[in-house]
């Protein structure tokens, strides 16, 4: 019963936010946030990816229920705007969209850390990464911090992935040199002070 109830919410959400795939979600963007095709990021994320402006990000709560992520505002997307957030509930609802702040530019990405914690990592106005994490698990959130660093070539975003051991989160850049950059955060969370 309870693995029914699981997938029928799976599948009410499936039904208010689109399809489920990524092929989806890049040609969404002109419409309401949280109600478009999301691109779907699930634990096996080992790619690097990135959610361009126009796009909503759908991630999975160690509770297994999904929360998606926008930039904009509560009803529309724009470039640069607040990172916008909304969860489903264990009964079966949505929570009403809810700003977690900042002032974003271009692309952004999130992932589920090695913590259980959802995490999520953008470009901020003075073209570096900053990152914004749950507290615990499927809890409040931290402010944004500005521990990366980084600087981000125009029109160019973040992108972030898993180590293929899942022990660490990597963020990479394209610079305003143009070429990649890469920083990995280890398992102890900590970043190292060059990017590579």
């Amino acid at each position: 019963m309870r693995l029914l109830r699981r997938f029928a919410a799976i599948a009410t959400a499936a039904a208010l936010v689109g399809l489920l795939t990524p092929a989806a979600a890049a040609q969404a963007g002109t419409g309401t946030p949280g109600k478009d095709a999301p691109y779907w990021v699930t634990d096996a994320g080992y790619t690097p990816y990135t959610v361009d402006p126009g796009h909503t990000l759908a991630l999975y709560n160690q509770n297994g229920r999904v929360e998606l992520f926008w930039i904009g505002t509560a009803t529309t997307y724009t470039n640069p705007g607040a990172l916008y957030h909304q969860w489903y509930n264990a009964n079966d609802t949505w929570s009403a969209p809810q700003s977690l702040g900042g002032l974003i530019y271009d692309s952004f990405c999130g992932l589920r850390n090695p913590a259980g914690t959802l995490e999520i990592f953008v470009k901020a106005k003075g073209k570096d990464v900053n990152h914004i994490r749950q507290k615990t698990p499927a809890g409040d959130w931290t402010g944004f911090q500005n521990d990366i660093g980084g600087l981000i070539a125009d029109g160019m975003g973040v992108h972030c992935y898993h180590l293929d051991s899942g022990s660490g989160v990597a963020v990479r850049v394209y610079g305003p040199d143009k070429m990649w950059h890469y920083k990995v955060r280890n398992i102890m969370g900590e970043w190292p002070t060059q990017w590579s």
